[in-house]
């Protein structure tokens, strides 16, 4: 496997690998290392091989130019070359479409299989990222590398893989359609939860006492502004004059630290920095309790050519409101339907 990011974490990548790992397979995952990591760890059974580029300004430039010139890492080249040789690596699997071409073009080189591992549109997911306030650096790289590009690396590179793994149907629809890939070259494996795995999570009851007192919204995922929690806090006024312990817990991040800032700016302007609380990024270990202690979870992502996936809290028989989507209620308590219903005419008001 190939991954162009720090490993662990990464839920998708590491389920995906359990799996093959109980199929009888060996798993040799190559990501990006940081200076507190070894270079080589077994994670659950899982060879990480981790590679550490030069971190000078010039080398960061310099590969940065490049790779959004070419689209391609003479560095990841090099580094997926030597794990090929020294680990006997007979099928390359990699993910997202950064580093398709590169391992692409290493595959052909060693006349073995190539999977592409598609989380998301990627495109269309450039075009939601960008609406970001951007910073010198990201203006070049929309300027030399704009959406219209990745969706022509995108077309023409699927055609040179041996099989694609997409998250939903509706991104094999969009490979089929917008990309011209043959259906029976697609598979779907979906971003779903191990139920065994997921349901074994131990509740953290301290957690859960912290919020009991609080009526919990809730979201639970990465940040960007595709993400729509713009929209769940623009509603809190509402909620919050019907529920005044009303709590939006926005869980999770990583994303844009700009857009982060831009959120707790909005709170402040609607006067709910008090109701809207981020916990920063969590143990996935943690992602039931969160799930438990909330009355409500949000999906509420504006509405794009980037994909939603698939998120566990149907699970736990919580009212799920997912903006553009019909909203799943599995357990719908009578003396809250009056703000539920409040809080979707709201929520839905303000997207």
């Amino acid at each position: 496997m190939v991954l162009g990011s720090f490993f662990p974490p990464d839920i998708r990548v590491e389920k995906e690998a359990r799996a093959l790992i109980s199929a009888g397979h060996r798993i040799f995952l190559l990501s990006l290392g940081k200076k507190s990591m070894p270079a080589v760890e077994d994670i659950k059974g899982i060879n990480v091989i981790r590679v550490f580029p030069a971190e000078s300004f010039l080398n960061r430039m310099r590969r940065f130019l490049w790779f959004n010139i070419f689209f391609d890492d003479s560095f990841w080249k090099r580094s997926l070359e030597g794990v090929i040789k020294q680990y006997k690596i007979e099928i390359v699997h990699v993910h997202d479409l950064p580093m398709v071409k590169t391992a692409t073009t290493v595959a052909k080189k060693f006349d073995i299989p190539i999977i592409a591992d598609l989380h998301e549109n990627y495109p269309e997911g450039m075009r939601a990222w960008r609406k970001v306030k951007m910073s010198w650096k990201s203006k070049i790289f929309n300027l030399i590398s704009p959406v219209w590009r990745w969706k022509r690396l995108e077309r023409s590179v699927l055609q040179h893989v041996d099989r694609i793994i997409a998250v939903v149907e509706e991104s094999k629809e969009h490979y089929i359609n917008d990309c011209g890939v043959p259906p029976e070259k697609i598979t779907v494996v979906m971003n779903a939860e191990d139920l065994e795995d997921f349901g074994n999570l131990e509740i953290d009851e301290s957690l859960v006492r912290k919020y009991k007192n609080n009526f919990v919204i809730s979201y639970i995922g990465g940040f960007g502004p595709h993400r729509g929690m713009d929209t769940a806090i623009k509603a809190m006024p509402d909620v919050v004059e019907e529920i005044p312990d009303a709590r939006l817990l926005l869980v999770g991040g990583k994303g844009s630290e700009e857009y982060e800032e831009e959120l707790k700016k909005l709170c402040k302007e609607l006067k709910v920095e008090n109701n809207v609380e981020f916990t920063g990024w969590v143990d996935f270990r943690l992602v039931p309790s969160f799930t438990a202690l909330s009355d409500v979870c949000l999906v509420p992502h504006h509405a794009s050519g980037h994909t939603n996936t698939t998120i566990p809290h149907k699970l736990l028989s919580l009212c799920n409101i997912s903006y553009d989507q019909l909203f799943q209620v599995e357990r719908f308590e009578s003396a809250k339907s009056n703000f539920y219903y409040n809080f979707i005419r709201n929520f839905t008001a303000r997207t």
